[in-house]
């Protein structure tokens, strides 16, 4: 299963800020190759796309949001692109970053 979250302030007002990955949904997905293409595309623009993966529909499925999976790696989205599966329904590939700083996780 995989983790959609998103970056929220939780601390009280006029507090320094303390910033935590608030769930939103929670989705199965699937493993998708990543290929040269989207690496060279990504690696074009700045970012170090390691890992693409096709879940169902999701309005919270977003550029910039965040991704944990079951071994509860942090993930950013990159790229998210609407594409149709094998059996002609809608779907959404997300390409995926690593973190480097880790956030908490409010469940």
């Amino acid at each position: 299963m995989l983790r959609l979250c998103e970056l929220t302030d939780v601390s009280e007002a006029g507090m320094m800020p303390v910033e935590m990955l608030s769930q939103v949904d929670v989705c199965g997905y699937e493993e998708r190759s990543l290929g040269y293409n989207r690496v060279y595309t990504a690696r074009g623009a700045g970012s170090d796309a390691e890992r693409v993966v096709r879940i169902w529909p999701t309005r919270y499925a977003k550029t910039n949001g965040y991704a944990v999976d079951e071994d509860g790696t942090q993930w950013r989205i990159d790229v998210v692109q609407r594409v149709t599966n094998d059996d002609g329904l809608p779907v959404l590939d997300l390409t995926l970053v690593h973190l480097d700083t880790l956030y908490e996780v409010v469940v």
